[in-house]
């Protein structure tokens, strides 16, 4: 899993051959929370308020200790989701976990054949209907 807490940590994973369609998603969303924060009058801080998770192929998605979600739970399969949007231009899920307060985890999750078939299934129940990512906000990166 990848941790991504600036549009540097983007650029890396570019650098290391992370499809354009994702990269350009997930600084669409980086720039749209920023922007969020910065029009509520504060700024948004990665330690403070939660970063970005790339799910990759071999994460074991029902023990995410690392980030929080436990086995007990069923790691991401388990966690209440805030929020779940599908990105068809980049095949990838959206899933924002809210941890307490003002923390939460957004976790990026590709629909590859090796997706965990009951986060699949989780993800689609979860779905917002009819929602995809409405952010136009592709600031702070371009390639």
């Amino acid at each position: 899993m990848k941790h991504i807490k600036t549009f540097d940590d983007i650029r890396t994973l570019v650098g290391q051959g992370v499809e354009r369609s994702l990269a350009e998603l997930l600084c669409e969303r980086m720039g749209a929370v920023q922007s969020a924060f910065r029009h509520a009058g504060a700024a948004w801080s990665a330690e403070e308020y939660g970063y970005f998770c790339l799910v990759e192929e071999g994460d074991d998605v029902r023990d995410m200790r690392d980030v929080g979600l436990n086995p007990e739970d069923r790691g991401l399969i388990g966690a209440i989701k805030e929020v779940v949007l599908w990105h068809p231009e980049s095949r990838c899920w959206e899933a924002v976990a809210l941890y307490g307060g003002d923390y939460g985890m957004t976790f990026f999750i590709p629909d590859s054949p090796w997706l965990d078939p009951a986060l699949r299934a989780a993800l689609i129940v979860e779905a917002v209907p009819g929602e995809e990512s409405s952010s136009s906000s592709k600031e702070g990166m371009r390639f």
